[in-house]
């Protein structure tokens, strides 16, 4: 667990120096898609005000089962970060990469963090 809170702290600092989905009230927000709803609030705890989160998956599905929508798609076109867990846990989150046409959040690029990689 300390290892995917450093590697998403230092994920998003990195990432807060970079570019920016939207100003606010002279504050820039860095805008983070989870996959899991308990990526998401760790992201809420490290960034507070700094951020806006959102999660793909709801406590209440398992991950694994997940049908791709275009409301995915359309979450992460304008993602900065994208938590993810790795190790193929959302086997549906390549499509939903694919489909929203941002290329920073792909595995390997500044805006992807694998939760299993910390």
């Amino acid at each position: 667990m300390k290892h995917l809170l450093f590697t998403l702290i230092i994920s998003l600092t990195a990432t807060m120096h970079a570019r920016c989905a939207v100003q606010t009230g002279g504050k820039a927000v860095l805008n983070v898609v989870t996959t899991l709803p308990d990526y998401a609030c760790l992201a809420r705890a490290v960034g507070g005000d700094r951020v806006a989160v959102s999660s793909i998956v709801r406590g209440d599905q398992d991950a694994h089962f997940i049908r791709p929508k275009p409301s995915f798609a359309a979450a992460l076109r304008d993602a900065d970060v994208l938590v993810a867990t790795g190790l193929d846990l959302e086997l549906w989150i390549q499509t939903v990469i694919d489909n929203s046409g941002n290329e920073n959040i792909r595995s390997g690029q500044k805006g992807y963090v694998s939760a299993a990689g910390g």
